[in-house]
């Protein structure tokens, strides 16, 4: 669960995103955040903000059932690099704020909005 701290961050950033004052970039998770992991992780995005290399990211997680079947987990993830793309603070999880700061960042990014107002 979500702390306090976390949550006002989360939605903070809501706020800068949807009103274009915090720009995310769309890239590759950085190697730190993926070796040693079989993890997928197929969309990631960056920024900065107050100083910080903050990023957020959607994993999907193969989990095994009797050491032959598996399904995959989905969670987002919130955190903060430093400068070398070490994840150093992390929060993951499925919280109503953090897919609607993911799904903003996803709107922001792929520019659907301008592309949209062409059809109305």
């Amino acid at each position: 669960m979500m702390d306090s701290s976390t949550k006002k961050m989360v939605v903070r950033l809501i706020e800068e995103t949807s009103t274009r004052r915090l720009r995310w970039q769309i890239k590759d998770a950085p190697n730190p955040v993926t070796v040693g992991s079989d993890d997928v992780i197929p969309l990631y995005f960056e920024c900065d903000f107050k100083s910080q290399n903050l990023c957020v990211y959607k994993v999907r997680v193969k989990k095994y059932i009797d050491g032959r079947d598996h399904y995959w987990n989905e969670s987002l993830v919130i955190g903060i690099l430093d400068h070398e793309s070490r994840l150093v603070w992390m929060y993951e999880g499925n919280d109503s704020e953090l897919s609607e700061l993911f799904s903003d960042v996803r709107r922001s990014v792929s520019n659907v909005d301008q592309f949209l107002s062409y059809f109305r």
